[in-house]
């Protein structure tokens, strides 16, 4: 069974822990602490074949606070969705980071600032 990596776990977490996590968490597979469950089993996250993060669509989950700076470090993330949650501050550059993003959706949300020069 796909399991992701340790890296990919602990920038989702980070995720987790900018976005009042702990009122969303607990209602979703995997993303309560400690559930021992693997990365790539989490709802919302799916990998590909060789294990990766390749699509995270927490969209309508809850989510409120920030977006890490860090999910730029996911450089094998495809897809980003996180439409209609209460997100603000703004959007962070290192998105640009994400080659291989072809599908960014952060409609019905509070962020401000802009896209990433690479998006517009």
């Amino acid at each position: 069974m796909p399991s992701g990596n340790s890296n990919e776990k602990a920038l989702l977490s980070l995720v987790q822990d900018n976005t009042e996590g702990r009122a969303w968490s607990s209602s979703l597979k995997g993303w309560s602490e400690n559930s021992g469950i693997p990365v790539c089993s989490w709802e919302g996250v799916t990998c590909g074949f060789d294990e990766t993060v390749k699509e995270i669509n927490l969209a309508e989950k809850g989510l409120a606070g920030t977006i890490p700076s860090e999910l730029g470090l996911l450089t094998d993330l495809e897809v980003l969705s996180l439409k209609n949650n209460i997100l603000d501050g703004s959007i962070p550059q290192e998105i640009a980071n994400l080659k291989r993003l072809v599908t960014l959706d952060l409609t019905e949300t509070f962020l401000t600032g802009t896209l990433p020069q690479r998006f517009e």
